[in-house]
């Protein structure tokens, strides 16, 4: 009996190290895979920061890039404005310089036009007084010749005709002078 106490008795302390054993393994494999299990998940947080930062710098990247094709943009429509607005006042001035030179040309026509319209009246005036004074002559040379054809008429019903064929009674100065 003994012997088979014994031999119960080891096989309860083979039983007991075989449980404490295949436990030591469980523990040892729990631990190695809550080890693992925390090593992953440290690893995996680490990836998923990493992620996060490469993409907080890619949109920082985008928003700069943005920004900076946005700003190029405004100063090309700026300077687009710029040019317009300089091309526009170009052309006013370019207008004005052509509004002053055909107004200084019309004015310059005008002056002429009224030197040479003084000018004709000044001709005019000297020429109706011409006319005048022709008219005047004539008119006098007409008085004379009816003066003299009324002399020479009573001459002639008075007495003898004078020689030369001249008419006489008329000097020499109220003879009719030729027109200006």
């Amino acid at each position: 009996y003994k012997n088979k106490w014994e031999s119960i008795r080891s096989a309860q302390a083979q039983n007991q190290y075989n449980r404490d054993k295949a436990k030591a393994v469980r523990d040892a494999t729990r631990n190695g895979l809550q080890e693992s299990r925390a090593a992953n998940a440290v690893k995996t947080k680490q990836q998923s920061q990493q992620f996060l930062m490469q993409k907080k710098d890619r949109e920082a990247t985008e928003r700069q890039t943005n920004t900076d094709r946005s700003n190029l943009i405004k100063q090309r429509r700026d300077e687009a404005k710029r040019r317009l607005e300089e091309d526009r006042l170009a052309q006013l001035e370019k207008f004005r310089e052509d509004y002053e030179g055909r107004a200084a040309q019309e004015e310059l026509l005008r002056s002429r036009t009224d030197a040479l319209v003084a000018k004709m009246e000044k001709e005019e005036m000297e020429l109706i007084q011409r006319l005048q004074n022709t008219q005047t002559v004539q008119r006098e040379a007409y008085e004379e010749l009816e003066a003299a054809i009324g002399q020479g008429s009573q001459q002639i019903t008075a007495g003898p005709r004078p020689t030369g064929g001249r008419l006489s009674g008329g000097s020499k100065g109220s003879e009719p002078r030729p027109a200006a």
